[in-house]
């Protein structure tokens, strides 16, 4: 099949992609599968670097999988994915012996050829790769992605985008007038629940909105980044390549199998709940309201419950206020309760919106917009006028103005319109390798992943310094 984009001649698609690579300051040339030399070749060459569970879920998203592995047993409910067609893994990194392992053996039992790499520097020098998939610990995403897209790579890269608002900012500056394309995993953009709820807010089903809570609770060990490979010392010191770990970015400190396996919780590698968890809602919650950077920050915590050398706090609460739009942002994350779990609530002068695997609407008493409902008593203030949720594939619908759409289900599957559950990290692949192709952006690129990444990082500045922290966006700095 031809690779080249609709409505550009190939020509004319080479010269602008290498002009606009060479004003951002990225290499004279389109990604390899699109260069003069290579138009016979038709295949994107990809290469995944960080095959841990995040990247091994990202290898099954893409049809890759060992019939015997981990991340099989972890989806023994879903029907594997098929490959995309003429996207193939021809390269895996991981520090770790064991992950390289399991995402070799992911490619190579589907009957295709790997490389494996300890080092994604030699990896993107070795292997002409025209896209990466980045599912690092977080100092790493972007020193890796901006290095891919030094060797012409497109990048898929985890949230949360950067690890700090400097990257964020270098990052995007990196991008700026190329041709080439960036995803940020907040897959949230394919949850079609969270699409009916961004309808209903554009439609003004619940008039202005001034409030959003939002909440990401849970409960357990491996809800409090507490993996099995971190006890007992580990697995064997020599399988662990510590130094390629720390990767030149973080400080040169000792092995220590904590630090290691739950990255999560040490400011050396995250900035613990904000980035990695608290990105999402706000991403999720961009993509309801478009509220984007908020002006002002502050947040609180601590480590109230998992006493077990983290520094990341395991409680944490964050207010936002975005003045110029008359909204406030609450956010409380708890990783010792899961009461509320991940809903988010879009509060407006007429209604409430709570959307998590359900979409509910709720018309609020003083509402003028259903004034008359209300005195008729066909709509409830306590009860949801539309109140949309799947389950098992089917659908409830409890009130006549509900459309009959199919909701979500939690935060890593979707009911499509057409009734086939669908994987979000699924669906967020096909958005980018389409990108890919077509040279469009993807639902999640560098311009709507920012307020996100941003917002999460002035967060994490607000709790380690103690203070409240402003944002300048003329000067695109913290205040």
């Amino acid at each position: 099949m031809s690779s080249e984009p609709k409505n550009l001649s190939r020509r004319r698609f080479l010269h602008a992609t290498a002009t606009g690579l060479a004003a951002a300051g990225l290499p004279n040339r389109a990604p390899a599968f699109l260069q003069e030399g290579n138009r016979e070749r038709d295949v994107i060459r990809v290469g995944v670097i960080g095959t841990g569970r995040r990247g091994q879920d990202h290898m099954w998203a893409m049809g890759y999988w060992d019939p015997n592995g981990p991340v099989r047993a972890r989806k023994a409910r879903q029907r594997p994915h098929d490959r995309f067609a003429e996207v193939e893994i021809v390269a895996v990194c991981d520090t770790w012996d064991e992950n390289r392992r399991i995402g070799l053996e992911a490619v190579t039992k589907q009957g295709a050829a790997c490389a494996e790499y300890v080092d994604y520097r030699k990896m993107l020098a070795d292997e002409n790769l025209d896209a990466v998939v980045i599912a690092t610990p977080d100092h790493m995403h972007q020193p890796v992605a901006m290095a891919a897209l030094d060797a012409g790579c497109d990048v898929y890269v985890e949230k949360c985008m950067t690890n700090s608002i400097p990257e964020a900012l270098a990052l995007a500056a990196k991008l700026e007038g190329s041709d080439r394309i960036l995803q940020a995993g907040f897959q949230h953009h394919q949850d079609h629940i969270f699409g009916l709820a961004r309808k209903a807010i554009a439609n003004g089903e619940i008039g202005k909105v001034h409030m959003v809570q939002t909440f990401m609770n849970r409960g357990g060990e491996s809800g409090a980044w507490i993996f099995p490979e971190e006890k007992h010392g580990g697995p064997p010191r020599e399988s662990i390549h510590w130094e390629a770990f720390l990767g030149g970015v973080a400080p040169e400190v000792e092995y220590d199998p904590r630090r290691y396996f739950g990255w999560r919780k040490y400011w050396d590698y995250s900035t613990g709940i904000s980035g990695d968890l608290f990105s999402h809602n706000l991403n999720a919650v961009n993509h309801l309201t478009g509220l984007g950077v908020p002006k002002s920050v502050v947040s609180s915590g601590g480590v109230y419950y998992w006493k077990d050398g983290r520094e990341t706090p395991d409680t944490y609460s964050c207010v936002m206020e975005f003045p110029d739009d008359d909204v406030s942002l609450t956010y409380q994350c708890i990783l010792s309760n899961s009461y509320n779990g991940h809903v988010t609530r879009i509060m407006g002068e007429d209604g409430t919106i709570e959307v998590d695997w359900r979409l509910r609407i709720y018309a609020d008493r003083f509402s003028t917009k259903y004034a008359e409902e209300l005195q008729k008593g066909t709509i409830k203030p306590d009860t949801p006028f539309v109140d949309v949720t799947d389950s098992a594939g089917g659908m409830v619908v409890n009130a006549a103005p509900s459309q009959l759409w199919l909701g979500g289900m939690g935060a890593t599957l979707t009911t499509r319109p057409d009734g086939e559950v669908r994987d979000t990290t699924r669906l967020h692949h096909e958005n980018f390798w389409s990108c890919v192709r077509s040279r469009q952006q993807p639902d999640a690129n560098v311009t709507k992943a920012m307020p996100a990444t941003i917002g999460a990082h002035l967060g994490t500045i607000s709790y380690r310094e103690g203070r409240r922290v402003g944002w300048d966006a003329e000067k695109q700095a913290v205040v």
